[in-house]
């Protein structure tokens, strides 16, 4: 058989013998969770672009999920105004002591302060000298070490 003849033969038959490289979707996300119930499941992740996953009926998972420590997030602070443009007030519920700390997105601290509470305690905070710009307000409570954090647009 001539060459010019088997060469078509074996590039036909050439596409079964090779494999592409196959990749597993992975995600850094900042939050997600699980949850199970009698009628099915559901994971979800925060941040994550579009990467599914099917198998078998009914089962869809979406790339990697990262566990998540409720124990070490202060519940129940409400800020507001959001966005605003002078002052932002900070209702704490629970009698403590907190820290307030306000970063912007170079992670340079802009404003420390201290706060004992009694109870329902509304702290106000003077932000009109900043650029408008979105900022990161740490809330920490000094005694039981949670945290919560919080995404500010000042106008």
């Amino acid at each position: 058989m001539p060459l010019s003849k088997l060469l078509p033969v074996l590039l036909l038959f050439t596409h079964y013998l090779l494999e592409a490289q196959t990749l597993s979707p992975n995600v850094i996300a900042t939050s997600g969770t699980f949850a199970e119930s009698q009628q099915g499941s559901l994971a979800w992740t925060i941040g994550e672009i579009a990467v599914e996953t099917f198998s078998g009926p009914g089962y869809l998972t979406q790339g990697f999920h990262q566990p998540a420590n409720s124990a070490l997030v202060e519940t129940g602070i409400t800020v507001y105004p959001n966005p605003t443009s002078d002052f932002l007030f900070i209702k704490i519920p629970t009698q403590t002591k907190y820290s307030l700390e306000l970063s912007n997105l170079h992670g340079q601290l802009l404003i420390e302060a201290s706060v004992t509470t009694n109870g329902n305690l509304i702290y106000q905070l003077d932000i009109h000298k900043f650029s408008s710009a979105i900022y990161l307000l740490l809330v920490y409570n000094q005694e039981t070490g949670k945290k919560s954090y919080f995404k500010i647009i000042k106008n």
